[in-house]
């Protein structure tokens, strides 16, 4: 993503009605209160006061987002695919709703041009776009109800992503590592080099040792994040050639 995210100082840089013309444009809706959707671009960062206590960040509705999301999509994906098992409908919803899908839906939406944020640019997180958008779909939640919220997710997904693409995507990518060792007699290790805050977030940097070779290193919010993801540098190296 070659986006720059910039830094509001906690100051909304858009106006009211710029941020509802940038809703009826991707969301169909003109919010008459934009309170609620303020607060869904707003990160912790930004965040310098209390009111009646409660922080006013997104984070509560970041934690609501989450949940809907994978509600909808799994409905989504059972509806769409009646005669698929269990483990098909399990990695559809977790490829949609993957950080990374996640980050592009949000730039699609234009959404790092108005997240309110004062984080350095090399302190910004991977998932900040993903984030915000989950809080985004909170927000639309608590104002339009579940239906109104199902439909403009589903809209979102179908003309983003190409359904055909997502199901032959491979996620798996320590699974398949795992299986080239085994058939190649090589030995694969997983290091947690450090666990802690990394430019101000909480990630986990993995190094991939091969036959005791260090071959690759990743950060990820979690250990099993991390090795899927250094996991999927060195297939792309591998399988590439």
């Amino acid at each position: 993503m070659k986006r720059i995210f910039k830094s509001f100082g906690g100051k909304a840089p858009y106006s009211d009605n710029k941020l509802r013309a940038l809703f009826k444009k991707h969301f169909g809706f003109a919010p008459k209160d934009v309170t609620v959707y303020r607060e869904a671009l707003r990160h912790k960062s930004a965040d310098s006061v209390r009111i009646s206590g409660q922080l006013k960040s997104n984070e509560r509705l970041e934690y609501l987002g989450d949940a809907l999301l994978g509600a909808i999509i799994a409905q989504f994906v059972f509806e769409k695919y009646p005669n698929e098992d269990e483990g098909f409908l399990t990695k559809m919803r977790s490829k949609l709703v993957s950080r990374t899908n996640l980050n592009k839906l949000a730039a699609a939406l234009d959404l790092d041009l108005i997240i309110e944020q004062n984080l350095n640019p090399s302190s910004v997180k991977r998932s900040l776009l993903g984030n915000a958008f989950e809080a985004l779909i909170g927000a639309i939640y608590l104002q339009k109800g579940y239906v109104k919220t199902f439909d403009i997710v589903v809209d979102l997904f179908q003309r983003q992503f190409d359904l055909k693409s997502v199901e032959l995507e491979e996620t798996d990518y320590k699974s398949k590592l795992l299986i080239w060792a085994q058939r190649e007699r090589k030995l694969i290790q997983f290091t947690f080099d450090q666990e802690g805050e990394i430019n101000a977030n909480q990630e986990y940097e993995v190094t991939l040792l091969i036959d005791g070779e260090p071959c690759g290193k990743a950060l990820g919010t979690s250990k099993k994040k991390a090795e899927q993801l250094v996991s999927k540098y060195y297939c792309q190296k591998v399988f590439s050639t």
